[in-house]
């Protein structure tokens, strides 16, 4: 009877809406907003995986920000949960919609970081704590679980990944700049008795300078391809792509720079 399942559905919608209302007037605005942003990335990942991905990129370097200045403490911290649940999308999507496990299809880069990961694991019989060496020895398990989303994912999937990933970077270096010129107040990183140095978003300026110093040649190889894509097709979008990362490019390494680093 389509009739009553409509209304059945019409209720439960409503029932929740009113619980969500219930919640946000009572509960913390710190909470409701995470809830809300969780919420969010959750739909966004079912509609399409590689939406969590993009999100995994921007949220991962957040994860000092977030631990230490965050009122509502994670289990886990902001990037493993993007990623668990960019995993878990990508798994009940291929199971709603095609009612079969993601197929997984193989890639050279694969050979290394199997290599990588057996060699690593005989290290388990020698190593002096089994809780520091199980998280070492995820994370590239969590790499190669990354490596087969994105072979997955389809071949245009890196152009979105990428933009997200510098985009990431750019903004993070937005941050260092603001904080190199006084924004930290972080006596310690005081440079010259004028500026401090950048850290962004990861609490200290090493790691921070790290990572720009890791994505700036991307940026810059994004910008070069994007001019001579646009060199041969005069399309928009090209020259906008290529602009954008020039000036990415342009961010990430001023705020290498400011974050006065090893990087």
């Amino acid at each position: 009877r389509p009739g009553k399942t409509d209304s059945r559905a019409h209720g439960l919608w409503l029932a929740l809406a009113m619980l969500l209302g219930v919640a946000a007037a009572l509960l913390p605005p710190a909470q409701v907003f995470a809830g809300l942003v969780v919420a969010a990335l959750v739909t966004a990942a079912l509609i399409t995986p590689l939406a969590g991905a993009v999100a995994l990129m921007i949220l991962a370097p957040l994860r000092t920000l977030i631990a230490t200045e965050a009122a509502l403490a994670l289990p886990l911290d902001i990037g493993q949960i993007a990623l668990l649940v960019t995993l878990a999308a990508w798994l009940l999507r291929d199971l709603a919609t095609r009612r079969r496990w993601p197929r997984l299809t193989w890639t050279p880069f694969l050979i290394p970081v199997l290599l990588f990961v057996a060699v690593v694991s005989l290290t388990a019989f020698s190593a002096h704590s089994m809780r520091l060496w199980l998280n070492e020895w995820l994370k590239w398990i969590k790499l190669l679980l990354l490596l087969l989303f994105v072979r997955a994912a389809g071949h245009g999937a890196w152009r979105w990944l990428l933009a997200g990933l510098i985009a990431s970077g750019a903004a993070n270096a937005l941050i260092g700049v603001y904080q190199f010129f006084g924004g930290s107040g972080a006596l310690h990183l005081l440079i010259d008795d004028r500026f401090f140095r950048a850290f962004g978003t990861f609490g200290q300026p090493n790691p921070f300078g790290g990572f720009m110093g890791l994505l700036a040649p991307l940026a810059a190889a994004a910008a070069l391809g994007g001019a001579y894509s646009f060199y041969r097709s005069r399309a928009r979008r090209d020259l906008l792509l290529a602009g954008f990362y020039a000036a990415a490019t342009a961010l990430l390494l001023v705020g290498l720079l400011m974050s006065w680093s090893r990087g």
